[in-house]
């Protein structure tokens, strides 16, 4: 899966949402908890320690996992 830095994640995200950097910053928090993106420091930050974010999941795969099913 592709990596980027989460600093062009944030910009993209500010982007489309007009959130600051704690919501973005709470949401990778909670989908590294639930293990859905890999979140390494990455020691070639420029403006102190820059991450690197990885999907774990293919995001088609875990879009589709969270549709309700009917029974």
């Amino acid at each position: 899966m592709k990596e980027q830095t989460a600093g062009d994640l944030y910009a993209t995200f500010h982007e489309s949402t007009g959130l600051g950097y704690t919501r973005f910053h709470a949401m990778l928090h909670k989908l590294a908890t639930l293990r859905l993106i890999d979140a390494e420091i990455a020691t070639e930050g420029v403006h102190g320690r820059s991450r690197r974010i990885a999907l774990k999941y293919n995001s088609e795969d875990v879009l589709g996992a969270m549709q309700p099913r009917s029974l």
